[in-house]
């Protein structure tokens, strides 16, 4: 039976949809979608240099992107288009706060921002942000949960909210394309690293998640 423990095996989970170890390189300019399975392509172009950096997980082999701010960013099919349950799963270490880890095409759209005083889950209804305050340097795995259009954020596994303009922020809109490390206008472009950005077509429980960030981070 799959687990949600993390290790190569898990890009046949069959609730991921897409999974980048943000360093698999296809011909062509694309970063490699993992999941192998039929029609999960969701190979994302990448713009921008593919610079790398050492791994933020700590069992990890393989080196992780890192984003400039300027020049950097990807674009992808939407892999959680029109999804009302949903999980993104990413570790993140910036050089400076402010920028889009997620953002589906479009105004007011779902995506997961980072500023100096929050992480953001957002979408058209309303948004999350969280109590924890991102330092530079640090590295964070970030999950954000759409339930059934309850929105959570996790940091390190660890719950967080701070406050939301409402609870429900409404299922992701069905659309053709999205980001990684930047917004839909191009705008708010990602300063720092990205590792393993993994996409789940189920809302994944806290047990589930901590199981995520404690295989990834044995020595947590």
């Amino acid at each position: 039976m799959a687990n949600y423990k993390w290790h190569y095996a898990n890009y046949q989970h069959p609730a991921l949809v897409a999974a980048f170890d943000m360093s698999s390189r296809t011909p062509g300019g694309l970063m490699k979608n993992l999941v192998q399975r039929t029609g999960a392509t969701f190979d994302a172009t990448i713009n921008g240099a593919l610079t790398l950096a050492n791994p933020l997980i700590k069992c990890k082999k393989t080196k992780c992107m890192d984003l400039d701010g300027a020049t950097n960013w990807l674009a992808l099919a939407n892999p959680i288009s029109g999804l009302s349950s949903c999980t993104i799963v990413c570790w993140i270490n910036m050089d400076v706060n402010g920028g889009i880890t997620w953002s589906r095409a479009g105004a007011a759209g779902n995506y997961v921002y980072i500023v100096s005083t929050f992480f953001r889950h957002a979408s058209t209804l309303g948004f999350n942000d969280t109590r924890v305050i991102p330092v530079i340097s640090r590295t964070y795995m970030v999950t954000t949960v759409l339930n059934a259009g309850i929105s959570s954020i996790y940091i390190d596994a660890k719950y967080s909210e701070r406050y939301s303009i409402t609870p429900n922020i409404g299922p992701n809109a069905v659309d053709a394309s999205a980001f990684i490390g930047q917004y839909f206008d191009a705008s708010l472009k990602l300063n720092g690293r990205l590792d393993n950005m993994l996409f789940y077509n189920v809302a994944l429980t806290p047990e589930q998640i901590w199981s995520i960030y404690r295989s990834a981070n044995p020595r947590a």
